[in-house]
């Protein structure tokens, strides 16, 4: 652990680090920490958060977040929260995972998060089919027959909104503690619409192959837009803010192939293959 943020552990806690161990997960090269202070509490510490991060954290609150010990500079002092359930899998219940997501678009958002926003993923598609053809998961004549029920389901699909959006509900960014499911990397945190956390969780949980409880949305355009959104980006290389070693990609490719068989279920299209 470097000096500089040993010592922002230290203001954030009034302790110092005795000691630490990096933390896996995330797809970014952002540095983790699991921290044992010397009064003996410990503390999750994460380095280089964004903008959008330390806002969250040092703005808003709720049982959806992980508690704050101190936002020093782009460093986070959080909640251990190591003890939780992380899925994969997720738990047979996961109506608490979206009671928390109904706190969330119930939150006020800090004015200065960006708004959500998205291109129309199915037309960028339809402009340069290759890319997403040459992931192998359909062929041109499925597209072909599907592309225009895609991109109408999608354009219904309203990304603007004044609630407060995680952005990026996965199975990697949830836990289930006692106090119910807490969410935790907030760096695509936008002001938008909750709907969009909704679907996200529900491709999640479902891919894990967790039963949805009932839900008060209409899936079909959610479906859609997200299907567009990974069927654009699947097949670019990654950025340079993701680590050489990720398998972003994959899971992309993987979550694609998944939301693309559930989209034909609900537009009544033609099973992909």
């Amino acid at each position: 652990m470097e000096v500089g943020i040993a010592r922002a552990v230290t203001r954030a806690t009034e302790s110092r680090p005795a000691t630490w161990r990096p933390a896996g997960g995330g797809h970014t090269g952002a540095p983790k920490w699991l921290v044992e202070l010397e009064d003996g509490r410990r503390v999750f510490v994460k380095g280089e958060a964004s903008t959008e991060e330390r806002t969250v954290y040092g703005e808003v609150s709720g049982p959806f977040l992980a508690r704050v010990h101190g936002v020093e500079g782009d460093v986070l002092v959080l909640e251990d929260l190591s003890g939780a359930t992380w899925p994969p899998p997720y738990p047979g219940d996961v109506r608490p995972l979206f009671a928390a997501l109904e706190e969330v678009g119930e939150t006020t958002p800090p004015a200065e998060l960006p708004p959500l926003r998205g291109p129309r993923f199915w037309e960028l598609v339809r402009a340069d089919p290759a890319p997403f053809l040459n992931l192998g998961l359909v062929g041109d004549e499925w597209l072909e027959r599907s592309l225009d029920a895609l991109a109408a389901a999608e354009s219904g699909a309203v990304l603007a909104g004044e609630a407060l959006v995680h952005g990026d509900v996965w199975a990697g960014n949830v836990c289930f503690a006692p106090r119910g499911a807490v969410l935790v990397d907030w760096a695509d945190a936008r002001r938008g619409n909750p709907a969009f956390d909704v679907a996200l969780a529900a491709i999640s949980a479902r891919i894990a192959g967790a039963t949805l409880p009932p839900l008060d949305l209409d899936l079909a355009p959610w479906v859609a837009l997200l299907s567009g959104h990974w069927a654009v980006v699947a097949p670019q290389p990654l950025p340079a803010s993701i680590r050489a070693d990720s398998r972003l990609r994959e899971a992309q490719r993987a979550d694609l192939a998944h939301a693309l068989r559930w989209a034909a279920e609900l537009l009544d299209l033609p099973p992909p293959g």
